[in-house]
C-alpha cells in the first residue's frame, strides 16, 4: 500500500514533467509485458508454495532460469520483425528491449513475492514495492531534463524501477548458473507440465481481459495519446483493487476450502460495503472535476475516470472471488469466461472504431461490456461455492 501511495503521490509530477503519448509509451510497453509475463514464467511462482521450504529457494532460482530462458528466446524470435514495432522516433528492436526488461523483471519480482511470503518474510516481500516506486520517480527526475531519446524518457523510468525491484528480489533467493542448474530447470518444468498447460494460458488470458488488451487495441486505434489518458485513469483509481483487491482475493481462496465456504456471503458483503465506500467518493469526484481546470491534454483521462472507477469496482467487488473456481476445481469455466470477457470487450472497442465513434465512448463502451460478465462471475462463484468440495468431503 505504501507503494501504491507513493506511486500515486508523484502522478502529478509525472504529469508535469511528461505529455499524455509518453505515458501511452509505458502503457503499451506495460500491457504487453503484463500478458506475456504468464506464458514466459510459466506460472511457476505458484509451485513455490507447494513444495518442502527446504526446495523453496532451489525453485524460486530455477523458476527464475525458466523465466529468463523463455523470455531470451522470446526475444530472439522476435527480432527480425522488429521493424513492424517501430514508431517515428524510435525503432522496433528498443521497443523489443523494453518490453523484455520489464517482462523478465515483473516475473522475478513475482517469484521473489511468492518465495518470501511462503517463507513468512512479508516486510522483506515488500519493501522492493516501496523501493520501485522512488526509483522511478528519482529516474523520472533527471532523465527528463535529458536530451529528447524519441519519446521513451518515462519508459525508460520504469523499467529502471522494474530493474531495482527485481534486483533486491532476485538477491533474496539467487543461487548457481552452472549445468546441474539448468537440468533442474528442466526437471521443474517436466514434473509441473499438466499444472503449466492450464495455469499459464488462463492467467495470461485474464491479465489480457481485464484492461491490458483493449489499452493496447484503444492505443492502437485512437492514438498513443489516448492510450496514455486510459493508462492515467487506471493509475489514479486502480490502486483498491489493484492492492487490497488482491490481497482479498488471496484470503478469499485461501479461505475457501471445506466449511469456511458457508463465510462466502458474509465475505461478500463486506467487500460489497468496502467497495461502495472506497469507489462512490471515487465515482462522485470523477464526475464533479471541472476539466477545465486541467491542461487541454489531460481532459480526456477525466472523462475516463467514471468508466475505469465503475470498472474498478466491479473487480473489486466481484473479481476478487474468482479464485473459488479455481480452487474449487471449476477452472475450466474460469477459462471459459476469462476468453468470453477478452473476446467480448475487445470487440466492442474495435466497433466503436470502425463506427466512427471516439475514444471516450470506446471506454464506455468496454466497461459496460464487462458489467454484465462480472454478474455472470458471480452466478459462477455462487454455484461452486455451493457444490460439495473435495476437502470438504
Amino acid at each position: 500500500m505504501l507503494g501504491a501511495a507513493i506511486a500515486f503521490l508523484s502522478t502529478p509530477l509525472l504529469v508535469h514533467w511528461f505529455p499524455p503519448a509518453q505515458f501511452g509509451e509505458v502503457a503499451y510497453a506495460l500491457a504487453a509485458a503484463s500478458i506475456l509475463s504468464s506464458l514466459v514464467s510459466l506460472r511457476l511462482e505458484l509451485v513455490i508454495y507447494k513444495v518442502p521450504a527446504a526446495d523453496r529457494r532451489e525453485t524460486a532460482w530455477l523458476a527464475t532460469l525458466v523465466t529468463i530462458a523463455i523470455a531470451t528466446l522470446l526475444l530472439v524470435a522476435a527480432l527480425p520483425f522488429a521493424s513492424l514495432l517501430g514508431g517515428a522516433a524510435h525503432s522496433g528492436t528498443s521497443n523489443l528491449l523494453v518490453i523484455y526488461a520489464m517482462l523478465v523483471s515483473i516475473c522475478i519480482a513475482n517469484i521473489g513475492v511468492a518465495f518470501l511470503t511462503a517463507e513468512g518474510r512479508y516486510v522483506a516481500a515488500g519493501i522492493p514495492k516501496v523501493i520501485s516506486p522512488l526509483v522511478l520517480l528519482a529516474a523520472a527526475a533527471v532523465i527528463h531534463l535529458a536530451p529528447d531519446t524519441g519519446g521513451l524518457q518515462l519508459v525508460i523510468a520504469n523499467v529502471l524501477g522494474l530493474i531495482a525491484a527485481a534486483g533486491l528480489y532476485l538477491g533474496c533467493f539467487a543461487g548457481r548458473f552452472d549445468a546441474v542448474a539448468l537440468r533442474g530447470a528442466r526437471a521443474l518444468v517436466r514434473r509441473n507440465k499438466r499444472y503449466i498447460m492450464f495455469a499459464a494460458p488462463q492467467n495470461s488470458v485474464a491479465i489480457a481481459g481485464f484492461l491490458n488488451l483493449g489499452m493496447i487495441i484503444i492505443g492502437t486505434c485512437y492514438g498513443k495519446h489516448a492510450a496514455g489518458e486510459v493508462f492515467m485513469a487506471f493509475r489514479l483509481v486502480g490502486f483498491p483493487s489493484t492492492v487490497l483487491g488482491v490481497a482479498a482475493s488471496n484470503f478469499i481462496a485461501a479461505e475457501s476450502g471445506g466449511r469456511a465456504i458457508e463465510k462466502l456471503s458474509s465475505y461478500a458483503l463486506a467487500m460489497a460495503g468496502a467497495g461502495v465506500a472506497i469507489y462512490l467518493p471515487l465515482l462522485l469526484a470523477g464526475l464533479a472535476l471541472p476539466t477545465e481546470w486541467l491542461p487541454t491534454e489531460w481532459r480526456g483521462a477525466v472523462d475516463m475516470l467514471p468508466p475505469m472507477t465503475l470498472l474498478c469496482f466491479a473487480h473489486f467487488v466481484i473479481g476478487s472471488f474468482g479464485q473459488i473456481l479455481l480452487v474449487r476445481d471449476r477452472a475450466g469455466q474460469m477459462l471459459a469466461w476469462d476468453s468470453a470477457r477478452l473476446l467480448v470487450t475487445c470487440s466492442v472497442v474495435l466497433a466503436c472504431w470502425l463506427l466512427g465513434g471516439g475514444y471516450i465512448l470506446a471506454m464506455w463502451l468496454f466497461v459496460c461490456a464487462q458489467l454484465p460478465l462480472y454478474l455472470v462471475l458471480a452466478l459462477l462463484v455462487r454455484r461452486a461455492a455451493a457444490a460439495p468440495s473435495a476437502t470438504a468431503g
